[in-house]
């Protein structure tokens, strides 16, 4: 069975990263980019992607934990809901980075280029989409 999860969370990990690259990347191409604003860009996006990721591996872990627990009737509830406040940390502090990541990427930005970062970000946050191109699952 865990081999089933390791073998999701892979799977999700990587494809939903790439199913939003070339939309992300259209995007970006839209922008007219300078060279050294899109090297700028480039840094701040390693700067981040990493705990990114690593928030989202924990979340989606915790995740599967919790549901693994409501399928079991013997569980305990407070056991339930701490996983619920640790989801829900891990999500403030995600969206947090986010938060610093768009800060940080306006700087770069000029007025024109922010107001189509922030409608593209608007629109994917209505698609259902995360900051940064990576998909929310289990919402």
């Amino acid at each position: 069975m865990k081999k089933v999860y390791l073998f999701f969370i892979l799977l999700t990990c990587l494809t939903s990263p790439l199913l939003a690259q070339d939309s992300y990347e259209d995007f970006e191409r839209g922008l007219n980019l300078s060279g050294p604003q899109r090297a700028k860009i480039e840094d701040i996006k390693k700067k981040y992607m990493a705990e990114w990721k690593t928030i989202n591996r924990e979340i989606m872990g915790k995740r599967m934990e919790l549901r693994d627990l409501y399928r079991n009737p013997n569980q305990s509830g407070e056991r339930i809901e701490r996983l619920h406040r640790e989801i829900f940390e891990l999500e403030s502090l995600r969206e947090d980075l986010f938060g610093r990541y768009k800060a940080e990427l306006s700087k770069v930005l000029d007025e024109k280029q922010k107001e189509r970062y922030n409608d593209f970000s608007n629109a994917e946050k209505r698609r259902g989409m995360s900051p940064m191109g990576i998909r929310r699952y289990g919402r």
